[in-house]
């Protein structure tokens, strides 16, 4: 059938999460030269959406003019991914997050910090540290969080002995040939794109349960991160892989939609074991926080309260921006749970049938508050309806104190 095909993420949310589901969602499939028209909703003023959407569609203008570049990712996901374990890499387990501290140096900080931008909304980042803290000048750190690692240079390692603090090498392809001062829990080995032909030809691959491979890719390089991905898949190796991804882009919600639509799909299909953003326009706290964003977004690993929110239509029956900010003001530390803030009882149920908690305009000036998918509370007054869902919550033994 030969129809224009429509791309959207219905319930996507405001603010960052809401570009970042968006852009996962349609991004990915734009990708491979899928969709004629594109709408993203979130929950804010509409005219927002539409400057949102054409930063978007700009990303893929090139993909989208030539069908024959585009990838095959039929093709990709027909090798199966087998990865073996390192550490806290690979296998079954959520990616993991690597972070470079000195290109991004912030005076005092601390995982408390906030981020803000004049595109994306303010979000508390309390409790993120990254999995591994790359360190370039091979200055020790204090460990701030327990079972980070710092990653060092071949020249700045040496087995640790201070228990608090772990370091673990990182080798460029030509120096894990000539270097065998390795370490024995892991060490990562950096190539680009054009080095993947030559993995087959060195000891990398034998040694398994002890490398992980980072793949790094320049600006722009996308095309060049999918076909690293394939060669690998395809020669059956094991071995675990992070994508390392340089940005350049001084505009934070362009940058955001980048990361989200180019690097989205790796995680949704399972591709690849952890992420580690660059951009040195943006500070180590909102770049850790961005890949751990992502990762969320594409349901690969959980870090905060997952919030499911519909835009404004002439169906909803209260201000939906203002309760959804007033629903995550009281919820935000429910790090195990998803809530879905939804306008009106016709198409709510249904399209936050995923959620553990449902708030829902039932009638004007009323709610329905869901336990998954049945509703247990009907038509309470909306004034009261946000302390009725903790109340809710309480019962159901999902409440932790903040």
């Amino acid at each position: 059938m030969n129809f224009p095909v429509h791309l959207g993420v219905t319930e996507a949310g405001e603010g960052e999460d809401g570009r970042l589901r968006s852009a996962t969602g349609i991004g990915t499939l734009m990708g491979e030269g899928i969709g004629d028209t594109i709408r993203i909703s979130l929950t804010e003023d509409p005219e927002k959406e539409v400057p949102v959407a054409r930063k978007l569609v700009s990303i893929f203008d090139k993909i989208r003019c030539g069908s024959d570049q585009n990838p095959d990712w039929k093709q990709l996901l027909s090798f199966k991914k087998n990865t073996s374990s390192v550490l806290n890499i690979g296998d079954s387990k959520v990616p993991v997050v690597i972070s470079t501290a000195d290109k991004f140096k912030e005076p005092g900080w601390d995982p408390g910090n906030e981020i803000s931008s004049d595109h994306i909304s303010v979000m508390n980042i309390n409790e993120i540290a990254p999995d591994f803290i790359f360190i370039t000048s091979g200055n020790t750190l204090k460990s701030y969080n327990e079972g980070t690692f710092f990653i060092v240079n071949p020249d700045h390692w040496k087995p640790s002995v201070d228990k608090e603090i772990q370091c673990v090498p990182i080798f460029s392809l030509n120096e894990y040939k000539t270097n065998k001062k390795r370490s024995p829990l892991l060490n990562f080995i950096n190539i680009s794109p054009e080095e993947i032909k030559d993995l087959t030809e060195t000891e990398i691959m034998n040694d398994t349960g002890k490398n992980v491979l980072v793949i790094h890719i320049a600006p722009g390089n996308y095309f060049s991160l999918f076909h690293s991905l394939k060669t690998i898949l395809q020669s059956g190796m094991s071995i675990p892989v992070i994508i390392r991804a340089e940005y350049t882009d001084p505009d934070a919600e362009l940058f955001l939609l980048k990361v989200s639509s180019e690097l989205g799909r790796f995680f949704v299909d399972r591709l690849a074991d952890g992420i580690w953003l660059e951009n040195p326009n943006f500070t180590f706290s909102e770049n850790t926080h961005l890949a751990f964003s992502l990762l969320q977004a594409a349901r690969s690993r959980i870090f905060k309260t997952e919030y499911i929110s519909c835009p404004s239509c002439g169906r909803t029956l209260f201000d939906i921006q203002d309760t959804l900010m007033k629903v995550k003001k009281a919820t935000s530390h429910l790090k195990h749970l998803k809530i879905a803030v939804m306008g009106c009882i016709v198409n709510g149920p249904g399209e936050m049938a995923d959620a553990d908690y449902g708030f829902v305009g039932s009638a004007p000036g009323k709610v329905t508050l869901f336990k998954q998918k049945i509703a247990v509370k009907k038509n309470i007054p909306e004034e009261i309806a946000i302390n009725e869902l903790i109340h809710l919550i309480k019962d159901c033994n999902d409440w932790l104190d903040p």
